[in-house]
């Protein structure tokens, strides 16, 4: 562990580090950790950063004052490998190509070889990043399509292992996979804390069958991450407006929750005033941000009323209407029927509910 003067020169070497268009990193193992974490920006925080590799393990620990800003002022740089980025606390700026993006904690993107990007502290934050390179991509290739079982041979339709051999055969392209939390995936920080510390310890103290062991443990995060249960993936095309971003993490969240997430969780879950979002999803559908999301909540009720037996009150509760008067009314300007009438043509049967 080398704790003075950071230096990881047999982990990376860096090209035109002193250039406006923005140094070039050239990764010189399968695969490295970095940890940063920026306690604050007040005269008594300190910026950390933590490098874990194949060959060395470095931690350097620095005032925020002396860092904060040179951190900020770099340049977008590329790399010849492939960073995963994830926000374990705090929130961060990412900024590509030229567009910023919010990332909240929780939240992770995958660039790939020929973006010109930089992350921007905005205060107290802790990141993780995961490189890896192009043979390592290869290799994991290699291990899905030669596995032995069902639910590991179903990776090869995986999001990230689509993403990065397309990226493979392409070689051009400027895109990058964003991944956001599902609403109900309230443990996602804590579940990829653990996959990362498992990483570290094979990293830095490996034992025969390390290598296999950081395949199975990467190949377990992009099961993880690929989950649309856990994670929305969207493969972003470089030039895409930021809000469109914004606007289909919005979309995401509504979908989770069936359209009934409140402004205010809104809010919190993407750190955008509420005003913001509405105009947001005013601008992409000419509804307003309450109409979006009653266009889930009544599609959602649309289809438990075709698909099962639940009672009109039943589902009215489940999405959280306490009034059934109120319901009704939505679904009725929503449909053109009223709940019973749905049921009539799409069911045929109304279970002995009232007449309404």
């Amino acid at each position: 562990m080398e704790r003075e003067g950071f230096s990881a020169t047999d982990i990376l070497e860096v090209h035109r580090i002193n250039s406006s268009a923005g140094a070039h990193y050239g990764l010189l193992v399968p695969l490295q950790i970095t940890l940063e974490d920026c306690t604050g920006v007040a005269q008594n925080e300190v910026y950390a950063v933590e490098m874990t590799s194949t060959t060395r393990h470095y931690y350097h620990v620095a005032p925020t004052t002396e860092k904060f800003a040179a951190f900020n002022s770099r340049p977008p740089h590329q790399h010849n490998y492939f960073e995963m980025m994830f926000v374990l606390k705090g929130e961060i700026t990412q900024e590509i190509e030229d567009q910023e993006y919010l990332y909240p904690a929780g939240s992770c993107c995958i660039i790939n070889r020929n973006i010109r990007h930089a992350e921007r502290f905005r205060g107290r934050a802790r990141l993780l990043f995961l490189g890896f390179s192009v043979e390592l991509v290869q290799q994991l290739e290699q291990a899905v399509q030669n596995a032995w079982f069902p639910k590991e041979q179903a990776m090869r339709d995986n999001p990230i292992i689509t993403f990065l051999a397309e990226d493979l055969q392409s070689g051009e392209t400027k895109t990058y996979l964003d991944l956001f939390p599902a609403f109900q995936n309230q443990n996602a920080i804590g579940e990829l804390c653990e996959l990362f510390a498992a990483m570290q310890r094979q990293l830095m103290e490996p034992q025969t069958g390390a290598t296999a062991i950081l395949h199975g443990l990467l190949l377990r995060l992009f099961d993880y991450l690929g989950d649309g249960a856990v994670y929305h993936s969207s493969r972003v095309e470089l030039g895409r407006n930021t809000e469109d971003l914004i606007f289909l993490h919005i979309t995401h969240l509504l979908e989770d929750t069936h359209g009934r997430m409140t402004r205010s969780a809104l809010e919190k879950a993407l750190n955008y005033s509420g005003n913001y979002l509405n105009s947001v999803v005013v601008r992409h559908t000419g509804l307003c941000l309450f109409d979006y999301g009653m266009k889930f909540c009544m599609d959602y009720a649309c289809q438990l009323l075709a698909d099962t037996d639940r009672t009109v009150q039943q589902i009215a509760a489940e999405l959280n209407f306490s009034n059934r008067t109120h319901f009704y009314k939505l679904f009725a300007e929503h449909t053109g029927m009223t709940p019973r009438q749905y049921r009539l043509k799409y069911h045929g049967d109304t279970f002995g509910e009232s007449p309404q």
